[in-house]
């Protein structure tokens, strides 16, 4: 019996071609882009559970700090690690900690790149992470200096067909080569913290002092024992700071902890490793983070464009049943039962959504490849590492067929047969109710979804064409500007003979990448106090690049004595910390030994942004300090012939450093990179936006075309009596236009809703003016006014062209 059911669904699929091929490829693009946004989002929320056990996992996170700042941090002093085993080992199963280091060259015999996934780190860091070896001993491949750890990826491509264990690596940075003692598998994407080079914290330990259990600069990580709530970790961390960082305090800052938190915040927790990437709103996430809001949004797009494709199914096949009633009612005369009907109708829908699932497959293999280079992350790998995710697939299509067409079914098996006669059972007041609220509910699902398409999108276009009071297009970066060791003012000095070349300078930092803050002393007015600056140090031409708006005192200049220890501080430092006099301020800052060095303010600068607009511009020290070390040439051009100054520079590279590595962009190009959440989210809510308007203009030619035929008695009655084209149309254009209002009157506070949180992020935003959400709904109701005249004109045509009510032909 089933198997004739099967026949006959296919052979009426064949009969009605066009329909049935309307309806596949709605169902088939609706479940595509489900099957898409549904593993993105499972990629998202599978980040770092590939650990064994990374539910007792937790990052020690730091808040407020030795200033007065109450933000939170990712990291935690280095010597936390130590801490927490000593006081804490009944709780804390294995603790460890890295070192970020921000990239540098690395070099083989076989091979030389620039390499940024790179940390120091002791052996107890695997004792955390368990990380599979492909080669060596773990437990002590860092235990001595000068040792690094690689990923299986990094051992191929510096050492190819080659053991590696006991190879040496070049790392510019290093005065010592690094020997190869253990290699490991390579980490998933989808890990909040990815590194292919582990180096042995022993190799600077020597410059660790008491002074760094003050200062949060590395990531620390626990795992807890069985059973251990965090609750219990974060309760002792009170007693650490009153053991280990108090005498600190006392000694360098003249207070204790407990005087401390009288008047600030210092303190400790742990956070979920499982959290870190969708929950984590603390600064120097390491690769960044997500937003949890995201993957609500698009958690939430996948399942509207599936209820959307539900709808237009439904539609669709209720459009379709006016050209069976006659087959229906044959039906009922010969004897059938509503279940027999609602059965067939039924295996129908699972043999039209087996052939959509087929379609939707083909759909999603040609377009992942394409996709995962649009959100730049292998979200794809989630089925080769589970391959029943296509049975998965394949049976929640079926079963999606199968709640499809449930309602259509049963308004089709329910009729008499003297309703069937006169169509009143499928046109009823009550189902026509039932029609408009589909129809209204796309309208707001598909306003909403381009309405933040398009807000997305132009704050995005606000962040990157923003004053910033950098002409960041203009200035090339170069890293690794160490490698160029005594020949850095040769190199520089070459560099400024080409005429296309305005200036040029060696940095710690270039605004783009996240700044580190230090907490130093400023001693002002016979006292000091801890105050919080970024810094940005490099030489005297460092104003010639980044054009410094003086508005008190100098700049540093090289031809006054004492100069190399001066600087400039920005003013959002003297108003923050209440500088009544800023040019008789002096900083301290620190060095990885027990000297420090005091530098001397002598200008305050314009606030300039140096970092996210996601961020208010904070605190920033800027001149020539000696401790600090320099790793970027920072070169202003003329902005003419970018690309041969370039080849240029890169000659001169070569000349200069025996042809190392060459690492160099434009400062724009590091601006937008870090916005690439940003403009993946715009990317994807413009697909969503697209396939939106595809689906529910399917979707609205099934609805329009179910009240043509539904009324098209009545349209060759009214074209008999000499009514034109125009008012017909008009007729069946004034019920969906009243719909469309009424969804944007629906969907214009949800939408605002929406974006209004997700610009809350931004320390500098769009104004939200009326003009984001008219021009959407002006662009979406043309698109549906032009969808219905369409359908309209093609059902009067019909009325032309034939007596007989057979209207295949709408389709």
């Amino acid at each position: 019996m089933f198997l004739i059911y099967i026949k006959i669904a296919l052979r009426i699929l064949f009969k009605d071609r066009i329909f049935s091929l309307i309806n596949i490829c709605g169902l088939a693009i609706g479940m595509a882009c489900f099957i898409l946004i549904a593993l993105y989002v499972k990629y998202e929320w599978d980040y770092d559970k590939f650990y064994p056990n990374s539910d007792r996992i937790y990052r020690v996170n730091t808040l407020g700090g030795i200033t007065n700042v109450e933000d939170s941090t990712a990291k935690s002093p280095m010597t936390m690690s130590e801490y927490i085993m000593n006081d804490c080992s009944d709780l804390v199963e294995a603790s460890g900690f890295v070192f970020e280091i921000w990239g540098a060259i690395i070099q083989s015999k076989q091979h030389t790149d620039y390499e940024y996934n790179m940390f120091y780190a002791p052996s107890d860091f695997f004792s955390v992470f368990e990380v599979k070896p492909i080669i060596g001993n773990l437990d002590s491949a860092l235990d001595e200096a000068n040792t690094v750890v690689i990923t299986a990826a990094m051992a191929l491509k510096y050492f190819p067909d080659q053991d590696p264990i006991g190879k040496q690596l070049k790392i510019d940075f290093m005065d010592s080569a690094c020997t190869v003692t253990a290699v490991i598998e390579d980490l998933p994407q989808n890990s909040h913290i990815r590194f292919d080079f582990l180096i042995s914290y022993q190799t600077i330990e020597q410059y660790i002092t008491e002074q760094y259990a003050l200062y949060s600069i590395a990531y620390t990580y626990v795992k807890l024992k069985n059973g251990v709530l965090p609750a219990a970790l974060n309760n002792r961390f009170p007693n650490i700071l009153k053991r280990y960082v108090s005498p600190v305090m006392q000694k360098e800052f003249n207070t204790n902890i407990e005087e401390y938190w009288a008047k600030n915040r210092y303190e400790f927790y742990i956070a979920p490793l499982h959290s870190l990437h969708l929950f984590s709103e603390v600064a120097n996430n390491p690769y960044g983070t997500s937003n949890i809001k995201y993957f609500y949004l698009f958690g939430g797009a996948g399942i509207l464009i599936l209820v959307l494709t539900i709808l237009n199914y439904i539609k669709l096949s209720i459009a379709r049943s006016i050209t069976r009633i006659k087959s229906i009612s044959l039906r009922k005369a010969s004897g059938a039962g509503n279940w027999q009907l609602l059965f067939q109708f039924l295996v129908e829908s699972l043999v039209m959504s087996f052939f959509a699932i087929l379609l939707a497959l083909s759909i999603f293999e040609f377009v992942i490849p394409f996709f995962e280079n649009l959100i730049e992350k292998p979200f794809g790998a989630v089925l080769s590492s589970n391959p029943f995710i296509y049975v998965y697939i394949i049976i929640g299509g079926l079963l999606l067929g199968l709640i499809a067409g449930i309602y259509p079914a049963k308004n089709l098996s329910s009729v008499t047969i003297a309703k069937n006669i006169s169509n009143s059972s499928l046109f009823s007041r009550k189902r026509g109710l039932v029609r408009k609220l589909f129809v209204g509910l796309q309208f707001v699902i598909s306003f909403v979804i381009i309405i933040s398409s398009v807000v997305v999108y132009s704050q995005l276009k606000y962040i990157f064409n923003a004053d910033i009071a950098l002409e960041k297009e203009k200035i090339i970066v170069l890293s690794s500007a160490y490698v160029l060791g005594k020949n850095k003012e040769a190199f520089k000095k070459e560099l400024l003979q080409n005429e296309n070349i305005e200036a040029v300078s060696f940095s710690n930092i270039y605004p783009g990448p996240d700044y580190f803050f230090s907490e130093l002393k400023v001693y002002h007015a016979d006292t000091f106090s801890i105050c919080t600056f970024s810094t940005l140090t490099g030489d005297f031409d460092l104003d010639k690049i980044f054009g410094f708006n003086l508005i008190q005192g100098r700049m540093p200049e090289d031809t006054i004595e004492g100069d190399s220890i001066a600087v400039v501080i920005n003013e959002t430092a003297v108003k923050k910390y209440g500088f009544t006099d800023p040019l008789n301020c002096s900083i301290e800052i620190p060095y990885m030994d027990s000297d420090t060095i005091k530098v001397k303010v002598v200008g305050v600068v314009s606030d300039f942004h140096y970092e996210s607009l996601h961020k208010d511009i904070g605190p920033l020290l800027v001149g020539k300090i000696p401790t600090i070390s320099t790793r970027f040439f920072l070169i202003k051009t003329r902005n003419t012939e970018l690309e041969k100054t370039m080849d240029f520079v890169h000659n001169i590279w070569n000349k200069h450093t025996d042809n190392s590595y060459f690492q160099g962009r434009t400062m724009e190009y590091s601006w937008q990179d870090m916005y690439k959440e940003e403009k993946r989210t715009s990317d994807l809510l413009l697909f969503f936006s697209i396939i939106t308007v595809i689906i529910a203009c399917i979707g609205l030619i099934g609805i329009v075309t179910y009240t043509s035929n539904s009324r098209i008695r009545e349209i060759g009655i009214r074209k008999a009596i000499g009514a034109s084209d125009v008012t017909i149309i008009m007729m069946l254009l004034k019920e969906h236009v009243l719909l469309l209002i009424g969804a944007i009157f629906i969907a214009i506070p949800l939408a605002y809703t929406t974006v209004y949180s997700w610009l809350g992020s931004f320390a500098y935003r769009i104004e939200l003016s009326s003009a984001y959400f008219i021009l959407p709904s002006v662009l979406l109701s043309l698109v549906v006014v032009c969808t219905v005249i369409y359908v309209a004109r093609k059902a009067i045509k019909v009325c032309k062209c034939t007596k007989k009510m057979d209207f295949n032909g709408v389709y």
